[in-house]
């Protein structure tokens, strides 16, 4: 019964000044992620390679993920700080150790939302997994199963990786690159067909 009028309203954030770029190098789905960490670890490291000079967050979505490519990609970082965090409460100061030293990298599993990186606090992002939340969560679980609940599912993984977006690019002068590299994002989030 609600009524409402469409309103476009045009960006002032200039599209080449944040490029988003998919690149399908593993699954990291619940299921497949096991087999594919090792493609996710040679993807990272060749990205952070290309831009070593410039502070890197890492979205990882969960601190399994974070662990382990942090782990993985820091032997060949040399003296490039590498910085993660395995609570919430470790994450201020990982946040301040990230801020505080140059060309740091940033395996983050909980920075989608509320944090500001504006100009060379973040010029680089990668994103290593699809935000889908856990269907082991009851009330997820629930709200999935129900009518429309895959179209809420997937929306909700959508804002999430908006925001996450968001993190690098904090004004019309700034610029920041993104990288998606989890399969998902094509295969069960960009074909979905839940909308139309």
């Amino acid at each position: 019964g609600l009524n409402w009028d469409e309103v476009k309203v045009p960006t002032g954030f200039d599209r080449t000044r944040r490029p988003i770029y998919y690149v399908p190098v593993a699954y990291m789905s619940y299921k497949k992620q096991d087999e594919d960490k090792p493609k996710m670890v040679k993807a990272v490291d060749a990205i952070l390679r290309r831009h070593e000079d410039d502070r890197v967050l890492i979205h990882t979505v969960n601190y399994e993920l974070a662990d382990y490519l942090a782990s993985s990609v820091s032997g060949d970082m040399g003296a490039r700080p590498v910085v993660t965090y395995r609570t919430s409460d470790e994450r201020e100061r990982a946040l301040a150790d990230y801020r505080r030293r140059s060309s740091s990298v940033l395996f983050a599993p909980s920075m989608d939302r509320g944090f500001d990186l504006p100009g060379d606090l973040c010029r680089v992002q990668m994103i290593a997994k699809i935000p889908f939340l856990n269907t082991t969560d009851k009330q997820v679980a629930a709200r999935l199963y129900t009518e429309g609940g895959k179209a809420w599912y997937k929306m909700q993984a959508i804002r999430t990786l908006v925001q996450m977006c968001g993190r690098g690019m904090r004004s019309a002068e700034d610029h920041c690159v993104t990288y998606i590299l989890d399969r998902q994002f094509l295969d069960n989030l960009w074909k979905a067909d839940f909308l139309f």
